[in-house]
C-alpha cells in the first residue's frame, strides 16, 4: 500500500495499491499510477470538483455522492473539505484503502457512508467483473454477482451537491436509479463519463442521458483540456465527437475499436455557479 499526498490546498493523504499489488488488475492501474506519479488524477475534473466545494463551503448540509469511488480519490477530497460522503463501490478490494485513508488523515469516519454495491435501477443482483457491470465492456475472467442499490432509495431525504459517476459504461443504470432525485431537483452538479461508442457501436442509452438532463433544466458541458465546452445543441455536438472518432482517432489508432470512445461531462442545474477547470494550470 502506498500513501500519496493529493495535490490540493488541504492536507489530504490517499492510500492506493502499490505498483506490484494484485489490486491493480481491475483496470484502474492508470488511475493509481497517475496519482502516485503526479499527486493528482484528471486535473480538470479535480479542479471543478474543488471549486464547487469551495463555493459551497458555507453550507455543509448537502452530501457528495461518489459512484464508482475506487480507492476514494474524490471521496477523500470531499471529506477534506468537511462534507459528508456517500461512496459506492462494487469492487470489494478497494474498501480497505479508503478506510485506511480516513484513519491516517484523522477524519471522522462517521462522515462517510460506504456501500459495497452496484448502483442501478435493476432490483436484482448483477454480474460484475471487478471493473465494469456493462457486459459489453467486461474483460476479466473473474465475475461475481453483486447486489444493487438505487440512489433514489439511499438518498431520498438528502440534498446532493455533487453526484460523481464513473462506472465504466454502466452510467445509464445509475441515472435510472436517480430519476426521482433529478425530477425533484435534489442534485446541483453531476460529473460523469459518457461512453458513446463501445466495440464500434453507438450507445444510444448513453447518448440519451444528455437530452434527459437538458430536459430537466441542466446546462451541459464537455470537460476537455483546460476548459469546458458548452453543449447547446446535443445532436451537433455528438455528431462532431463521433466524426472525430471515426475520421481521426480510429484511423491513427485502430485498436480503439476494442475500447470505444468516451468523454467527461459536467451537468449544472440552472442558476448554479459554473466551476473553474484551470486551478492546476
Amino acid at each position: 500500500m502506498d500513501i500519496v499526498n493529493i495535490k490540493i490546498n488541504k492536507n489530504c493523504k490517499l492510500c492506493i495499491p502499490s505498483k506490484d499489488s494484485n489490486d491493480n488488475m481491475y483496470g484502474s492501474k492508470n488511475v493509481q499510477d497517475s496519482i502516485r506519479d503526479t499527486n493528482i488524477w484528471s486535473k480538470e475534473e479535480t479542479s471543478l470538483f474543488i471549486d464547487i466545494l469551495n463555493k459551497n463551503s458555507n453550507n455543509l448540509e448537502p452530501i457528495i455522492v461518489d459512484v464508482g469511488s475506487n480507492t476514494g480519490y474524490f471521496s477523500m477530497i470531499a471529506l477534506s473539505y468537511n462534507f459528508n460522503v456517500f461512496a459506492i463501490e462494487a469492487n470489494p478490494v478497494y474498501k480497505k484503502y479508503l478506510e485506511k485513508s480516513i484513519e491516517i488523515n484523522n477524519f471522522d469516519k462517521n462522515r462517510l457512508k460506504y456501500f459495497e454495491n452496484f448502483a442501478s435501477n435493476i432490483k436484482e443482483d448483477v454480474i460484475f467483473d471487478g471493473w465494469s457491470g456493462n457486459k459489453n465492456m467486461m474483460s476479466y475472467n473473474e465475475k461475481n454477482m453483486v447486489k444493487t442499490i438505487a440512489l433514489d432509495d439511499i438518498c431520498c431525504d438528502k440534498e446532493i451537491l455533487i453526484l460523481k459517476i464513473d462506472v465504466e459504461g454502466a452510467e445509464p443504470c445509475v441515472f435510472m436509479s436517480a430519476k426521482n432525485l433529478i425530477l425533484n431537483k435534489k442534485i446541483k452538479y453531476i460529473i460523469f463519463e459518457l461512453t458513446y461508442i463501445m466495440k464500434d457501436k453507438l450507445q444510444y442509452d448513453q447518448i440519451n442521458i444528455l437530452p434527459y438532463l437538458q430536459s430537466n433544466d441542466y446546462e451541459l458541458f464537455e470537460i476537455v483540456s483546460n476548459k469546458l465546452l458548452y453543449i447547446k445543441n446535443i445532436k451537433q455536438h455528438m455528431n462532431y465527437l463521433i466524426k472525430e472518432y471515426m475520421t481521426n482517432h480510429l484511423v491513427h489508432n485502430p485498436n480503439l475499436v476494442n475500447l470505444g470512445a468516451g468523454t467527461n461531462i459536467l451537468a449544472v442545474y440552472k442558476g448554479n455557479h459554473i466551476p473553474n477547470v484551470t486551478l492546476f494550470n
